[in-house]
């Protein structure tokens, strides 16, 4: 082989090394760094739920499951406490929601600024009809997983 080929194959592995190396080190910084914040995304949210539950208290989700009214100065407390905490959270929404004869309702809502300016505010049992089939077998899903928990039948969410 020339020398002058030799020098070129040389360089071209070089470069080819070069780049499969960048793209090596791009990909496992992407994927690190996705990881770092899928982690802390899903931490937010298991930190959210946990204290929904806690602000709506314990008898909350069995009152409204067992059919019972929610007075409107209860439930007004509980969605202003919601929003208190969604915006010191820095989170777009924290509500929750039951299911009854097939169809998701909100049992609570947070609400911002924004909302109650355009009289956009959840309402009590307000239907939530963007509910998905898999958002409905979520209900079944976690109420064997979390009934320990006491949530009793009630989704709680957090939108970010």
């Amino acid at each position: 082989m020339p020398k002058g080929m030799q020098k070129t194959s040389w360089l071209l592995y070089g470069f080819a090394t070069f780049f499969i190396s960048l793209f090596g080190y791009i990909y496992y910084t992407y994927e690190t760094t996705r990881s770092e914040i899928m982690e802390n995304i899903d931490s937010k949210l298991l930190n959210a739920a946990v204290s929904v539950k806690h602000i709506l208290g314990d008898d909350y989700h069995n009152i409204v499951n067992a059919g019972l009214p929610v007075s409107a100065a209860i439930y007004k407390e509980k969605s202003r406490a919601l929003s208190e905490y969604a915006k010191q959270m820095q989170l777009a929404y924290v509500y929750a929601m039951i299911l009854r004869d097939g169809k998701v309702y909100f049992s609570a809502s947070s609400y911002t600024q924004k909302d109650q300016n355009n009289g956009r505010v959840t309402q009590f049992l307000d239907a939530y009809p963007e509910a998905t089939e898999l958002n409905k077998e979520a209900f079944f899903r976690l109420n064997q997983s979390l009934r320990s928990q006491k949530i009793n039948g009630a989704i709680l969410k957090v939108s970010l």
